[in-house]
């Protein structure tokens, strides 16, 4: 199955969607944040 991911782009509801060779996606589809000490920053 991860093979068959790997070939291809998915469509989702929050953009398109490709995994690398481990199955990991290629780009984050979203990132958390805390502000934390008067400071905004990326968890």
């Amino acid at each position: 199955m991860t093979a068959e991911m790997n070939k291809q782009e998915f469509k989702t509801v929050a953009g398109p969607i490709k995994f690398d060779d481990k199955g990991d996606p290629t780009v984050a589809g979203f990132v958390f944040y805390e502000f934390k000490n008067g400071t905004y920053e990326q968890m």
